[in-house]
């Protein structure tokens, strides 16, 4: 039995992504739910607090929020704030520099807005040459990169924290197909609170669903057509780059005041460049703590689908209702 509530009144039911069962998922939400949405400034600030006092509740009277210095974190920590709530926010920073481009990040947005924050040091090359295996198999996840994460919340459990709380992802979707972006991948941390034995919510922002679902209807579809593969390095940075911008408006629509980074991937490359420079071999990182664990840990890789026929057409017309200008 899970220890909080993932997703406020169940508005997603998760069973397919939890127990990895191929079935599509859904949303708990009738057409009045989109109908009743509001985009004001009042009430987004409003869905910021609400989001961040629910959530709260779940996680006990001592909670470690994780800001990574990414966007979603980001304005995870402004809601808390903005709801006057207490928490503690750490910044993971790993040895010798090796998530500096992040940490210094978090810890500059923290101070440009007088957030106080804890620094909690990681000896990540340790934990991936040691661990990575064994800790793959625990939580039966076949990404160092979710892996590393699982461990840091088990070391906030026992520096004494009632739950943890990390700042996810929204479902905003940049083809035009609204709700798609959630995949199996990123909810990883459904199978975490019951092994690491506090609450975990993984995914702030897909925690309520007024605040999910503002977001993602103020994120601009990705109009432009390209093979599902891409193949030309340049066209894949573009893409990349056209995407973290169009979440990045998205977010300030809804009224977080988040602090893009330069270059925003996955927090790993200085961890990649680490492990190329020891042995000469770009995919060194890649070769040595994921590739062994792919093929018994991704057997059945699944894709998970909103099934959100009853209110697609009142989404569509909120869509073409915000009358976006295109992308600059």
């Amino acid at each position: 039995m899970s220890h909080s509530e993932l997703f406020y009144n169940n508005w997603l039911d998760y069973d397919g992504m939890k127990f990895n069962t191929g079935r599509d998922h859904n949303v708990n939400l009738s057409i009045d739910f989109f109908e009743n949405l509001k985009f004001d400034a009042q009430s987004l600030k409003q869905y910021r607090i609400d989001a961040a006092r629910l959530c709260a509740e779940t996680l006990g009277d001592k909670p470690a929020l994780c800001l990574s210095g990414g966007i979603d974190s980001q304005a995870m920590v402004q809601s808390w704030h903005e709801a006057g709530l207490e928490f503690d926010t750490i910044i993971v920073v790993f040895n010798d520099g090796l998530n500096v481009q992040d940490s210094d990040h978090a810890k500059m947005f923290c101070e440009k807005n007088n957030y106080p924050y804890i620094e909690v040091p990681f000896d990540v090359v340790q934990f991936l040459n040691r661990d990575n295996y064994d800790y793959a198999k625990k939580y039966n996840c076949w990404s160092p990169h979710f892996i590393v994460h699982f461990r840091i919340v088990e070391m906030l459990r026992d520096m004494g924290y009632s739950g943890v709380c990390n700042g996810g992802d929204a479902p905003y979707s940049h083809n035009g197909s609204w709700g798609e972006s959630f995949t199996q991948l990123p909810f990883h941390f459904l199978k975490v609170q019951d092994i690491v034995g506090i609450p975990f919510q993984g995914s702030f922002l897909s925690y309520y669903p007024q605040l999910a679902w503002t977001i993602g209807l103020l994120t601009e579809t990705f109009t432009e057509n390209f093979d599902p593969i891409i193949r030309d390095w340049n066209v894949e940075q573009y893409v990349k780059k056209e995407r973290y911008f169009q979440k990045v408006r998205a977010y300030q629509r809804v009224g977080f005041n988040v602090i893009p980074q330069e270059t925003k991937i996955t927090g790993f490359e200085l961890v990649k460049k680490y492990f190329e420079n020891l042995t000469g071999d770009g995919w060194s990182f890649e070769r040595k703590f994921r590739h062994p664990l792919v093929a018994e840990l991704n057997k059945d890789k699944t894709s998970y689908k909103f099934n959100l026929t009853s209110a697609q057409k009142k989404i569509i017309s909120i869509i073409q209702s915000n009358n976006f200008s295109p992308a600059v």
